[in-house]
């Protein structure tokens, strides 16, 4: 398990480039590959089309299109989601064009497991972790939201469409209230919670793409961890986001119109807005940075300059056509990985789930004890004979009440016999001269007092039948009631994973098979975890490798330059031509990277002019369907008394 440890340097944002391979009509339509990739390097290069002007790009790393999804995840992915073991948050966003392979990266597809991508891959990764630690305790929630035209859904439950408010704390924090949180404990409750949501997404085909995003989605998953030092829990909660954003779009290439068209134009403008916000936090200088100018931004605030650790996809496409928006997409990039972040460790959170939950378990345990130990002075009462009622527990009535049953049942035999001794006295006095039915006092006294004390004795059996009847009752309340606290007891306890709350009951089911299967589980996580590290290791070498040769490559070039120079210069006519062309090319570049720019702004500035046109024709029918309805005077009055809420961004009326 990662060390714990304080976080309070800054630290960039982490971006990584992974490029799709041609398919589909880009193969059927003849379609070329314009992009090179360096690994080693972490090089990406992009040719013009047009004039073959070749502009590079350097990241952490660049993945082309062999790149497997296991292999992205360890090297990129797993670092970042180790962290939030250790309390940090962390979040992973895929940015780029529609029909780049966002999806594909985040998401991928369940079968074959293969192409499984960075979400699903996480889970393992998380509870791996989890059933491989018997140190501390862990509680897993989750929770999936779109945007969609700009309104909040909650993904998991059953009105998937219902909008719901963006809500800011006084800390500072931003949240969505009422969305819905699900604690999970394994990877299959995990994946039914993702597969759940992703079926509640929107999605639509476009010319670019059949499955397209239409909306921007966030995949949330909250690890708290307890930890016992010195006799004290310590508590930590480390958050992972993990974001698939819709992809830019231009009309002329999707062919989106009604519906589709609206969801273009929202979907750009927010992802217009992000990039906004990318650009201020990389220009600095105490600039306002436009958080609130979209509910996507605001949900990333944290992620871009705040108290997370960020790791940015920018996926790209090959294909020559897409050569504006690839070039676009890089960057955006470029400037995303000048970001810096403030990621602290979330130590003792006051809003920890997992507290609460450990409080409420020892609560319920102290019941159950205070029950148990109120049993052992009885739930019922019964009566001696001829004594005040005493407290009995149910066993104790029972062979009370059979006591006084065989006593009952040996003076009847008692009483019987007397009778029938003074039957044989009364037969022998028949027999002699004086006829008389004399029956002695003391026999009659005798059996009048075993009647009464068999009536004392059958109604005391009575009222001890009655009252073991009332124990009996008391004791099925009782037995429920302990029913009931054990079944909440184990499911909150069900919630807690990791530690001696799951190792403890595995052991007792399947003795020491429990602890070598922890104990292998914990071996394949180290071993895992030390392959990472050692291909990390390695990538660094490489690249630094790399360095190192294109350093040399261009002193190499240097000193073949400088040579020349010197040869050149018993002819300067010759080497003022060559400064000459060389200045001519320089140019030339200079005034290509103008153009590409003014292009990429009149595009920028078309989009948005389109945009507020659509919007303007929406006000416009709203307005003339207020005229119709209102009269100028009311209208009037109306527009008066109208205030904006800027929390809620709607007019009061």
């Amino acid at each position: 398990v990662p060390g714990t440890g304080g976080g309070k340097d800054k630290e960039t944002v982490k971006v990584v480039v992974r490029c799709r391979p041609l398919f589909g009509k880009e193969l059927v339509e003849g379609r070329k590959s314009i992009v090179t990739l360096d690994s080693a390097a972490a090089l990406i290069s992009l040719k013009c089309p047009d004039n073959g002007q070749i502009k590079s790009f350097t990241f952490d790393s660049v993945y082309d299109e062999n790149t497997s999804q296991r292999q992205f995840y360890d090297e990129s992915g797993y670092p970042l989601v180790e962290s939030i073991f250790d309390g940090y948050n962390g979040t992973i966003f895929a940015y780029g064009q529609t029909g780049c392979g966002k999806t594909h990266t985040m998401q991928g597809k369940d079968s074959p497991p293969e192409l499984r991508g960075v979400i699903p891959l996480s889970f393992d990764h998380i509870f791996d972790t989890i059933n491989a630690d018997t140190t501390r305790e862990y509680m897993v929630r989750a929770s999936y939201l779109e945007i969609y035209n700009e309104d909040i859904r909650d993904l998991l439950t059953d009105d998937a469409k219902k909008k719901l408010d963006l809500k800011e704390s006084a800390d500072g924090t931003v949240y969505v209230k009422d969305l819905t949180e699900i604690v999970v404990r394994d990877v299959d409750s995990m994946n039914n919670v993702m597969n759940r949501g992703f079926k509640n997404r929107t999605v639509g085909a476009t010319l670019m793409n059949e499955g397209s995003s239409r909306s921007h989605s966030i995949f949330t998953v909250v690890v708290e961890t307890s930890e016992t030092i010195g006799g004290q829990d310590h508590f930590k909660a480390g958050k992972l986001n993990l974001v698939d954003l819709a992809g830019s779009e231009r009309q002329s290439k999707t062919g989106a119109t009604g519906n589709r068209l609206k969801e273009g134009c929202k979907i750009n403008l927010s992802l217009s807005a992000l990039g906004n916000v990318i650009s201020a936090l990389v220009d600095g200088k105490g600039k306002h940075i436009p958080y609130r100018d979209s509910k996507l931004t605001r949900l990333l605030q944290d992620s871009l300059g705040g108290n997370t650790k960020t790791l940015m996809v920018a996926a790209v496409s090959p294909a020559d056509y897409n050569y504006d928006e690839t070039l676009s997409t890089l960057r955006y990039a470029n400037r995303a990985k000048n970001i810096k972040n403030k990621p602290i460790v979330n130590e003792d959170p006051k809003d920890a789930k997992l507290r609460e939950y450990k409080e409420e378990i020892e609560r319920l345990r102290k019941m159950l004890e205070s029950q148990s130990q109120s049993r052992g002075s009885g739930l019922g009462t019964a009566s001696g004979m001829g004594t005040p009622s005493r407290p009995i527990s149910p066993r104790s009535a029972i062979r009370e009440a059979a006591q006084i049953d065989a006593q009952a049942k040996a003076m009847m035999v008692k009483a019987e016999a007397m009778m029938k001794e003074a039957a044989q006295r009364e037969g022998a006095k028949q027999t002699e001269v004086v006829v008389k039915e004399v029956i002695p006092a003391s026999h009659v006294k005798e059996r009048d007092e075993l009647r009464e004390l068999n009536q004392t004795i059958l109604n005391q059996r009575d009222r001890i039948g009655q009252e073991l009847e009332q124990t009996q009752v008391a004791m099925e309340a009782y037995l429920r009631e302990k029913e009931m606290l054990h079944a909440k007891l184990k499911k909150i306890e069900s919630h807690i994973l990791g530690g001696a709350s799951s190792s403890s009951s595995t052991r007792g089911s399947v003795g020491g098979d429990a602890d070598s299967e922890v104990a292998l589980l914990k071996q394949q996580v180290e071993y895992r975890r030390a392959q990472i590290k050692l291909r990390e290791k390695a990538k660094k070498q490489a690249k630094n490798e790399a360095v190192r040769r294109a350093l040399e490559l261009e002193k190499q070039h240097v000193e073949e330059e400088l040579k020349t120079a010197q040869e050149a210069a018993q002819a300067s006519l010759a080497a003022a031509r060559k400064k000459e062309t060389k200045y001519r090319a320089k140019l030339e570049a200079t005034r290509q990277e103008i153009a590409d720019l003014n292009s990429e702004f009149e595009r920028e500035r078309e989009n948005l002019l389109d945009t507020i046109r659509e919007q303007t024709k929406e006000a416009k029918l709203l307005e003339q369907l207020v005229e119709l309805f209102l009269p100028q005077n009311e209208l009037v009055k109306v527009w008066e008394r109208a205030v904006w809420s800027e929390e809620r961004e709607e007019w009061n009326l």
